[in-house]
């Protein structure tokens, strides 16, 4: 039975931190943390079979576990085993030299030494030139192996590899796709199957990846590099940071009253708001305001006025509100503004535009996605652009919008804007169809304060933008910290404190390699703002790194521009 070359796969009862009892040191599962099964491949002989934990073989026999038919078949052609330790060591000590998998470093192998299965060891690159003293073999129970993860390999050898990396991405590509499961809690024939139908789709991405790799020896070190970058992310995820909760309250506290001071300030330099359609057919009175049968106000018009806490005279047939006599039969709106508010964006960047503010950037959107990013159906993209040219027409932006879409102003009519936003609309292959949303207060990758924006406050022209700018990095600050919705943004975020652990740490994953720039992206915990931003310095003072230990934060100017 010799093979050197297995690809695994392995079904849990869940991800790997969710597993996780972090109160623990070292590091252990919890209690209800299961391993289901381990799907193995043998490239070389193209053989498989599925190790199942003995316990749940022994109750399959005994008429456990009985699923649809199709499952049923399926299930019955694989070949099952019983899953100990003492097989896995005699297969990666006698058999493997070459251990395949998707995300087995982030995933697959620290789960299994979790759950006490294998000890593994990702090695360093070697540098001659540096004499390194690293370790730089890979090592699965102490023997050299090589591990060729297919999630990190497929990321080097194109990091903007269309439609992704994942393997069900690698499946519709290569015509064996990923079975569709979701069910991990429990054992069940159905994720045998699908297990082993993940080990053959990662078969076929498998070889994808090697036909693009070739036979250049270069990739064979950034290879090695990535690899042991994604283990030290992980490692650097599972310990963990030392998060100050004393301090979190503490200024979740002063952020308050800051926001407050600063809400009071803003507020009264902004004039009241227009009503838009829709806000002044809330104010504007039901169309029959009179009941002949019963001699009285109808019963909608009861209502309205109850509504709006108006007075009506039955002598006079008037209704007063907020100090204005009003005749039962008026049909317009009773009110042609509401009370300004900083948290109204809209109304609030068209005062600034009105007061000679020219925004220098703009937020962007792709009318043919949602706001996950996903393709939305042609239905829904019509009635995106209803909705587009209707806030268009109506809102403060209409004359800028217009212009950074280049069109004439004055010829541009709600149909014709319509018109040209469908025209670019492909069923066959749907490209991108971006417009101008609104305009941002911070611009560029350094979130500055927009340059345009600036002058007029320095200048005097518009004195309370200060004031304006500190409120909404206050309320960003404040979310940061407990979770809310940017206001200038309109995106959710969780918050720190959301993601602190039973160690009172929290998690800092990091997805290595994972912009089409090959650069890393920060999961949960990102952006933190610099110590010499505005309360950037009670910020990073959250994150500690326990006593006998000295933080030291670093960055590189241009980076990426120096590297191109």
């Amino acid at each position: 039975m010799a093979y050197e070359r297995i690809i695994l796969d392995i079904e849990t009862t869940n991800l790997l931190e969710p597993m996780i009892d972090f109160t623990k040191r070292p590091l252990a599962l919890k209690p209800d943390a299961k391993l289901w099964c381990i799907a193995v491949k043998c490239i070389d002989t193209n053989n498989s079979f599925v190790m199942i934990p003995p316990e749940i073989l022994e109750e399959i026999e005994q008429g456990k576990y009985q699923d649809t038919p199709e499952i049923e078949e399926e299930y019955s052609k694989i070949t099952v085993v019983p899953l100990t330790k003492d097989r896995l060591d005699k297969m990666f000590s006698n058999i493997v030299k070459t251990f395949i998998g998707h995300n087995v470093i982030k995933f697959d192998l620290p789960a299994l030494k979790l759950f006490g299965l294998l000890d593994y060891h990702i090695g360093y690159p070697y540098y001659e030139e540096l004499n390194n003293s690293f370790k730089t073999e890979t090592t699965i129970n102490g023997k050299e192996i090589d591990i060729c993860d297919t999630l990190v390999l497929s990321k080097l050898l194109n990091a903007d590899r269309f439609g992704g990396h994942s393997l069900k991405n690698f499946g519709k590509n290569n015509g064996l796709e990923k079975m569709e499961f979701e069910k991990f809690d429990s054992f069940s024939k159905h994720m045998v199957v699908y297990c082993l139908r993940d080990v053959n789709v990662n078969h076929d991405a498998y070889n994808v990846l090697i036909d693009e790799k070739g036979d250049y020896e270069g990739w064979d070190k950034p290879y090695t590099m990535e690899a042991k970058l994604a283990d030290l992310v992980l490692k650097q995820e599972l310990f963990g940071f030392e998060y100050d909760l004393e301090l979190s309250a503490k200024n979740k506290v002063e952020l308050d009253k800051l926001l407050e001071d600063r809400y009071n300030t803003v507020t009264p330099n902004i004039p009241p708001k227009p009503l838009n359609i829709g806000e002044a057919k809330q104010w504007t009175p039901p169309k029959v305001k009179f009941s002949k049968s019963s001699n009285s106000i109808s019963s909608h018009m009861k209502k309205f006025l109850e509504k709006i806490g108006a007075e009506y005279n039955p002598f006079t047939n008037k209704y007063t509100f907020e100090g204005k006599e009003y005749d039962l039969y008026y049909d317009g709106p009773v009110k042609e503004t509401l009370p300004a508010s900083i948290k109204d964006l809209a109304h609030l960047k068209g005062y600034l535009i009105s007061l000679g503010w020219v925004p220098s950037q703009w937020n962007i959107r792709d009318l043919t996605r949602d706001s996950k990013k996903k393709i939305i159906s042609k239905d829904k993209f019509l009635a995106t652009v209803d909705r587009y040219v209707e806030d268009t027409f109506e809102g403060p932006f209409k004359e800028l919008r217009l212009k950074e879409l280049e069109l004439n102003l004055k010829k541009t009519t709600p149909e014709k804007l319509k018109e040209f936003l469908i025209g670019q609309y492909n069923d066959k292959r749907i490209k991108p169809i971006r417009v101008p949303t609104t305009p941002p207060f911070r611009v560029g990758a350094t979130k500055d304060l927009c340059p345009n924006l600036e002058a007029l406050a320095q200048n005097g022209t518009i004195p309370f933008v200060k004031d304006m700018v500190e409120y909404f990095t206050y309320t960003h600050r404040r979310n940061s910290i407990s979770g809310g919705i940017d206001e200038e943004t309109g995106e959710p975020s969780k918050g720190f404190e959301s993601y602190i652990r039973e160690d009172g740490r929290v998690s800092t994953p990091v997805d290595s390699n994972s912009t089409n720039t090959s650069r890393m992206s920060h999961k949960n915990i990102c952006n933190i703002p610099r110590a010499s931003s505005l309360y950037g310095d009670k910020m990073r003072s959250l994150f500690m790194c326990g006593s006998d230990y000295i933080q030291y934060g670093m960055d590189f100017s241009s980076l990426t521009s120096s590297e191109l």
